[in-house]
């Protein structure tokens, strides 16, 4: 089964932590600025916190590989290739008997661009892919199809086994502790926007309020989404 997916891990860390570091330093050192430079850094900073989201899809598209997932009885097998297809960068296969637990997921809000699938082995060891929703070139399987299949041989593997089955777990933001997640994410940002208020002022706060609703509103998006996904894959 050919797909692509996302190395949002690497992506994120290059680019997303060294905007929010730009963010926190420079707001930092204009702390005790005159009201009327804080209103021009204010600016400034929500252009620096827009640019990945402007740049979005030559971010994605730089940070995406070329995969090939097979799947039998006993064994899965995992490949990633380089963009031209001609070298594998990784390669791994795991019998279904290392793994003690699987979860699938969504990874972009509203537009959900990505399916995730998470293996979680008996040493604890996880290794996750963000396969894109929907093909991306000739040959790829659609992601939603592709989390059916892995999920419908992970069942019948459990069928023919009576001890040791693969556990299919809900997502993060699907559990108890993603709500409790999302409860706390509210708590914190009340406490970042009483902060920001008092140091940037109320340009700089509405544009906080701004994306924090955003946030906050995908967050809860795609919980109910998950929690659904979740119900409708174990009556599968």
């Amino acid at each position: 089964m050919k797909t692509k997916i996302f190395l949002a891990v690497k992506a994120f860390s290059t680019i997303y932590l060294t905007s929010l570091f730009l963010i926190f330093g420079v707001g930092y050192l204009f702390y005790n600025s005159e009201n009327e430079i804080k209103s021009i850094i204010s600016i400034f900073i929500a252009l620096i916190a827009f640019l990945p989201l402007i740049f979005n899809k030559k971010i994605i598209h730089f940070y995406s590989k070329n995969t090939v997932l097979k799947m039998n009885d006993n064994k899965i097998f995992i490949e990633i290739f380089d963009k031209n297809d001609e070298f594998c960068t990784f390669k791994k296969d795991i019998d279904y008997s290392e793994i003690k637990s699987y979860i699938f997921s969504y990874a972009s809000g509203f537009k959900e661009k990505w399916s995730v699938f998470t293996l979680i082995l008996e040493n604890n060891k996880k290794y996750t892919l963000r396969f894109f929703k929907s093909p991306q070139k000739d040959g790829d399987i659609d992601g939603q199809i592709l989390l059916e299949k892995i999920h419908q041989a992970f069942t019948n593997y459990n069928l023919a086994m009576r001890y040791d089955k693969i556990i299919f777990k809900p997502s993060f933001l699907a559990s108890k502790l993603g709500l409790y997640f999302i409860l706390t994410f509210i708590f914190m940002l009340i406490l970042v926007l009483i902060f920001t208020f008092k140091v940037g002022g109320n340009r700089l706060a509405f544009i906080q309020i701004v994306i924090i609703l955003a946030i906050l509103m995908q967050l809860i998006a795609r919980r109910i989404k998950e929690i659904q996904f979740y119900n409708k894959m174990k009556k599968l």
